[in-house]
């Protein structure tokens, strides 16, 4: 539960050396160089610096990463193998060799590359569109298909006009009847076509015939205006078909090609992790100080690995000067957790929350034992942990995984392995799928002999164990707090701040086991006089930090009146309770069900296998995040407000970072 020691460094170098000494610093991946110009701008060393050329590199990298994306995302559209969701949420990258990687910098041209989707892209979405307007002028044609001549030779007539359009079936009669009326017959109304809700047609009249309007307009007429007009309808379909199949053609042709590029996604993934490691190169080139001749560096290096780099830059630059000095008081080093192989996986889980700060100590190795015994008891399932441990197992041989996918199965499989145990010790194995297989008889006998406690027929003292663990932990919280305080060299607030609480809560608590363990209850007067201790002693230290009598005394007080706060925190772990019988019950009903299946003749068996897998499996998913959460909110709200004071940040050494490929050694 150690955080590694961190040392300050500050390299100062010939100009000349720059490019050379940046690109060995990401290589090696030693030191996380910080921004050393804004500590020297208020300095007699103050430096100004034209950062143009600069800039503009940065942006000419960035955009060309930019567009290697672009062409990855494109490529994904052609790319029909799914990847699958764990392995998209492991992310995993592809091993490339250092020669392929070279090969591809230097013989690969995928900027161009990249262009060539880009005007693919684009013709691609022309095409829609154009294939959209097709259709749509597709369907106003094709209603008019018994129209043989062109709607534009109608508009060369000289004394009428011609008026395309449609009208309702049921009032076709009565427009004929009005236009007849109200021309005197001057008008003629050419049937078309109708289907069962309208009639097409076309209406010549004398031009600008007012009465012809007005009788359209009363009847509800919708005049039509057909697309490309020069042609009869028919030869304008025969037309957009022709053109809807070259677009087609054409379509078909670029996503083939495009489809046959994935052979190149490779080489553009290879791409954008080389122009992010410059973009990360020009981003580290802002943070130096230089002038004409020199050029200093600052960062963060890791002690263990101090003799190494040293060793390195002696080899490689003996020109440069190196200082490596403590950190001071105003600093704040970034953090690297040191743990044994049982508490690393959990820090997935305290860095969920945050990171502690260099100066306090790193509470992993205590969250561990708390976060698998509290998972393991809201599981409360042998056979799911069982489950957890072999696909844990199965994923860790399966890929190969970065530090954080190792944490994060090792975290599971290392839960699993407990609930295994915690499982069979409450009485839980796939539910009691045992006790309703009579063929798996000395498999239950075996099972019984283990079982401590049966939350489904004890809760209640099932209960007071979760509540009993919830004391421990709230009391290790506050003996946390004085020990770090011991650390920092406040011995007084070690004793003082945390010491009355941690002997109320144990008072307290033995108070309560005299009352229900007969054997104890001689002793009930140590743990009443004990709390009363305590209690004295939150009045007379938690209000030590005020001026005056007063405030310290009402500054105790009020501490002591807050007491309801460990009792309710304790109280908060009858959750792990809740979530293990609810997953139990869950399991019990889906064994029911299905072992009321499998006398059903012939499928029987099948069903009652179908329902206890997919059963199983959902309750598994359901009782996993509930367990996780929960377990997880236990640590962070009820254990860390006690002592952990947080504020760190995470050790970025500056090196070589990708996000599709990784670099076989």
């Amino acid at each position: 539960m150690a955080i590694a020691e961190m040392k300050k460094v500050r390299l100062v170098a010939h100009q000349a050396w720059q490019k050379k000494l940046i690109t060995s610093l990401q290589e090696w991946g030693f030191v996380q160089l910080v921004d050393v110009k804004q500590q020297l701008k208020d300095s007699e060393f103050a430096v100004e610096v034209d950062s143009g050329d600069l800039d503009l590199d940065l942006s000419a990298a960035a955009e060309a990463q930019a567009r290697i994306k672009a062409a990855l995302e494109y490529l994904k559209r052609f790319n029909k193998k799914s990847e699958g969701l764990i392995v998209s949420f492991m992310n995993l990258k592809k091993q490339i060799s250092q020669d392929e990687m070279a090969d591809i910098i230097q013989n690969y041209d995928g900027l161009a590359v990249a262009s060539r989707f880009s005007q693919y892209e684009k013709r691609l979405a022309e095409i829609a569109n154009l294939l959209s307007r097709l259709a749509g002028e597709r369907s106003q044609l094709t209603p008019w298909l018994k129209l043989d001549l062109a709607p534009a030779q109608l508009n060369q007539l000289k004394e009428a006009e011609a008026l395309l359009g449609s009208i309702q079936i049921a009032q076709y009669q009565a427009l004929l009847s009005k236009l007849a009326t109200a021309t005197d017959q001057q008008v003629h109304v050419e049937l078309i076509d109708q289907n069962n809700k309208d009639c097409l047609m076309v209406v010549l009249a004398i031009r600008q015939d007012e009465r012809v309007k007005q009788a359209l307009r009363e009847t509800n007429f919708s005049a039509v205006m057909l697309p490309r007009p020069e042609k009869t309808p028919s030869d304008a379909l025969t037309e957009i078909e022709n053109e809807t199949q070259l677009l087609q053609k054409e379509r078909e042709e670029i996503m083939a090609t495009s489809t046959a590029m994935l052979a190149d996604q490779l080489k553009l993934e290879a791409l954008s992790d080389y122009y992010g490691q410059r973009v990360q190169k020009y981003q580290v080139k802002k943070l130096i100080v230089s002038t004409e001749t020199v050029i200093l560096l600052e960062g963060w290096l890791q002690e263990k690995y101090r003799e190494e780099f040293l060793q390195k830059m002696q080899e490689h630059y003996p020109e440069v000067v190196v200082f490596i000095t403590e950190p001071e008081e105003t600093d704040n080093p970034p953090i690297v957790l040191k743990n044994n192989a049982a508490s690393t996986p959990f820090e997935f889980v305290m860095n969920m929350y945050g990171w502690p700060n260099y100066r306090e100590q790193d509470p992993t190795a205590v969250l561990a034992p708390f976060f698998a015994l509290f998972f393991a008891i809201a599981l409360a399932d042998a056979g799911y942990g069982l489950l957890l441990l072999i696909l844990g197992f199965y994923f860790m041989r399966k890929y190969d995984l970065d530090a954080g996918g190792k944490k994060f199965f090792r975290l599971f499989m290392t839960c699993g392995a407990l609930t295994i145990v915690v499982g069979l010790c409450l009485n839980g194995f796939f539910g009691n799928l045992l006790d309703l297989l009579p063929s798996l008889a000395f498999l239950r006998r075996i099972k019984d002999s283990i079982v401590l406690i049966d939350p489904m027929s004890n809760p209640i003292g099932m209960m007071v164990l979760c509540v009993a663990l919830g004391v421990v932990q709230v009391w290790t919280g506050y003996l946390m707090k004085s020990i770090g305080a011991w650390r920092r060299g406040d011995k007084i607030g070690a004793l003082l701040d945390g010491g009355p609480w941690m002997v109320w809560i144990a008072a307290l608590t033995f108070f309560v086991l005299t009352a229900t363990v007969p054997a104890l209850s001689g002793l009930a007067a140590v743990g009443k006089y004990g709390a009363i201790a305590g209690a004295l002693g939150i009045v007379l230290t938690q209000g030590r930090g005020s001026s005056n009598i007063f405030g310290k005394l009402g500054g105790g007080l009020y501490a002591l009146y807050n007491t309801i706060g460990p009792l309710s925190d304790t109280l908060s772990y009858t959750r792990l309770l809740a979530l293990g019988l609810s997953g139990g019950v869950i399991a019990m009903v889906v064994n029911t069900f299905a072992v009321m299946l499998k006398d059903i003749p012939f499928v029987g068996w099948i069903l009652m296998l179908a329902l206890l897998v997919g059963g199983h499996l959902f309750n598994i998913v359901l009782s996993l995040l509930g367990c996780f959460v929960h377990s997880a909110r236990l640590q962070y709200v009820e254990f860390f407000t006690k002592f952990f004071e947080g504020g760190g940040t995470p050790f970025r050494p500056f090196r070589r970072e990708t996000k599709y490929t990784v670099i076989k050694e």
